[in-house]
């Protein structure tokens, strides 16, 4: 089944949507993004976000054989 989006269903959708508030952490403690400065804001949305669980990290104590 295919879904067919028309002008009414959009309308109604948007009626449903409510604010989120982000909230991130900043100088030690967590604020929401709205409330930072110009300067924190711009940053925020340059941020780059990793899987940590894909990050290679070497053993320190092991010697690596490539």
């Amino acid at each position: 089944m295919r879904f067919r989006m028309t002008m009414y269903a959009f309308i109604m959708e948007q009626k449903k949507r409510q604010k989120c508030e982000v909230y991130s952490r900043v100088v030690g403690y967590y604020r929401p993004v709205e409330q930072w400065n110009e300067g924190k804001q711009a940053e925020f949305t340059e941020r780059k976000e990793y899987n940590a669980e894909r990050v290679y990290v070497r053993h320190p104590l092991k010697k690596e054989t490539v």
